[in-house]
């Protein structure tokens, strides 16, 4: 077969954009039957002052010229006469940018209700809006006070706390087909200020708490010394959620909401200049999911991806050479390997997956002088194959950056495999969920010596990146939200997130280094993708577990015998319990 493709073969391509033109082009004039596996395609972007973890708010000089890269290596951007280093892929640099749901549609603001009387005060004396509806609920304004109450019936009910915002500025989101809603007040701060967040119950006529306290995860990783914290300091005396939270707005649509919240390491917001992060997802369906990333919010890159979110912590979160720092800090010992946290937005509900950087086993450069930078992207990695029939897989990997000295690529395991892949550790204490960390390999022919350090000057993209989102630590704008992105990148629309549980769910994650756990000890659980479920749905009861099993052996150490043998199967099914020595474990064989 001859296919005439004018501009050449994609390999030939000299910039991002026109490789992927050239790509989808050969797989149009091939057809649909043959498949076409292409290489993933990243590229490094300058960063901006806004998207660095410095606090001078000056752009740092470029060490080197732009690179891109494919499966082939490291290229350079073309460049064009009397260009600098910094605009010669301008286009390719994320931009500041306003999300379609900041621009309304999204959120409901509310509509003059004049008719309406108010909860016995004037309002408009005091310079008030006077009443205002928002669909099933009326709103007032009485100076630094919130009354609200059902359009139907009901009294006045006054907030308990002091507010500062500003009544025409406020946005709600439903939930319950308006049995709730959701509050948003915003003061005189421009966008993507901190907001404080309400949640009141029309049929209850009272104001609840939006959210409860997250979960967080004491005791590190599994295999790891637990760690004891100190008490928290704040001048709350219980770990009682409030009635008002304080939080910026990541994403919203008529179905979910996405909070994200300054919190204590307990999962309380005291300030707003908690140590903690935490991520709130609401649902139209009144779900609420919360997860606790130890992290302060400050210090967190939110990359959206039409699947995932992943929130990417500074590399200098945690200072090189002071390991015994993060004993007296907030931290676990182990969290200054944690590079990020992966979610899946066709599943919030399923805990963030760890992202850790390599051990010390490896040559990852760890230095003062030393960065790194993370994103995902499609395509075919034949030198990572799993076996010959997945060298044309292109499913989606993390790739991590590794800058300093010596650029190079590290790649992870695919992406679906990863949360799909859940283990059931079963002990005479009973059983927990597991899952292995997300951990990197090298690529080979991927180092290139670029002599000077870098020091954090370049950012990892690729054509699946939607928009980054962080919060701008200096400046006029210090402490608001803002998005970017990068004019490249593939067709289609990011996934609406939601849930499959109405709170998050709870598994501990393994560290790839972790080595006192044998793998006969993780049992993996089924994943029933034909039934359109994972490996997180609980299965139906067997049939041969609702009848009456035989027990022998000792007390400590019993043998459950679910049925005889048969002609077909000559070997009677039997289990007992797993131990931590993998010598006294059963044949994996016998256990399915």
């Amino acid at each position: 077969m001859l296919v005439n493709l004018p501009g050449g073969l994609p390999s030939h391509a000299a910039d991002p954009a026109t490789y992927c033109v050239r790509a989808a082009g050969l797989a149009r004039a091939a057809g649909g039957d043959i498949a076409l596996a292409g290489s993933p395609v990243l590229w490094l972007a300058p960063r901006s002052p806004q998207l660095s973890w410095g606090r001078d708010g000056h752009t740092q000089e470029l060490p080197h010229a732009p690179l891109w890269w494919i499966g082939g290596g490291w290229r350079e951007f073309p460049l064009a006469q009397e260009t600098s280093r910094a605009c010669a892929h301008a286009a390719y640099a994320p931009r500041s940018f306003e999300p379609p749901w900041r621009c309304g549609g999204a959120l409901l603001r509310p509509m003059a209700a004049p008719l309406e009387p108010g909860p016995g005060t004037d309002t408009s004396a005091a310079g008030g809006p006077g009443v205002v509806r928002v669909l099933r609920s009326l709103l007032c304004q009485s100076r630094s006070s919130l009354w609200a109450r059902p359009d139907v019936g009901g009294q006045w009910r006054l907030f308990p706390q002091a507010l500062e915002f500003q009544l025409s500025r406020t946005e709600a989101f439903e939930v319950l087909s308006g049995d709730r809603y959701v509050l948003l007040l915003r003061g005189s701060g421009g966008s993507g200020s901190l907001d404080t967040v309400l949640l009141f119950d029309v049929m209850q006529n009272a104001f609840l708490p939006p959210v409860s306290p997250t979960r967080p995860n004491c005791g590190g990783h599994v295999g790891e010394a637990p760690v004891r914290w100190r008490p928290v300091d704040g001048t709350w005396g219980s770990s009682a959620p409030g009635l008002s939270l304080r939080a910026w707005v990541l994403e919203s649509s008529p179905e979910f909401l996405l909070l994200l919240a300054p919190v204590c390491r307990d999962g309380v917001q005291r300030t707003a200049e908690d140590p903690h992060s935490a991520l709130h997802l609401v649902g139209y369906g009144g779900e609420v999911v919360s997860h606790h990333l130890p992290c302060k919010a400050t210090r967190l890159i939110l990359q959206r991806y039409d699947k995932y979110f992943l929130l990417v912590k500074d590399p200098q979160e945690h200072p090189t050479g002071k390991g015994g720092a993060c004993m007296d800090d907030d931290w676990h010992p182990s969290h200054d390997r944690v590079a990020a946290w992966l979610l899946s937005a066709d599943d919030f509900a399923v805990p963030p997956l760890p992202v850790m950087l390599p051990g010390a086993r490896s040559a990852f450069c760890m230095g003062a002088d030393s960065s790194w930078s993370l994103a995902i992207a499609r395509g075919s990695l034949e030198e990572l194959a799993a076996n010959y029939h997945l060298r044309q897989d292109t499913s989606q990997r993390l790739y991590l950056l590794e800058d300093g000295p010596t650029l190079r690529l590290w790649a992870s395991r695919r992406l679906d495999d990863a949360f799909d892949a859940l283990y059931e550790q079963h002990t005479f204490d009973g059983a927990r969920l597991l899952r292995h960390a997300m951990d990197f390999e090298p690529l080979p022919q991927s180092s290139v010596e670029v002599g000077k350090s870098a020091g954090g000057s370049w950012l990892l993209c690729s054509p699946d990146l939607r928009h980054l989102a962080r919060l701008s630590c200096a400046g006029t704008g210090a402490g608001r939200l803002a998005f970017w992105r990068c004019a490249l990148n593939f067709d289609g629309e990011a996934l609406s997130a939601k849930a499959s549980r109405r709170r998050a769910l709870a598994a501990a994650a393994v560290p790839a280094e972790t080595s006192s756990f044998s793998p006969g000890q993780l049992l993996p659980k089924a994943s029933y993708r034909d039934r359109g479920g994972s490996a997180w749905d609980s299965c139906a009861l067997p049939s041969r577990d609702a009848r009456s099993t035989l027990v022998t052996g000792l007390p400590c150490f019993p043998t459950v015998r679910r049925e005889d043998g048969t002609f077909a199967k000559t070997e009677a099914w039997w289990i007992h319990p797993i131990s931590r020595d993998a010598a006294q474990l059963p044949p994996l064989m016998s256990l399915h």
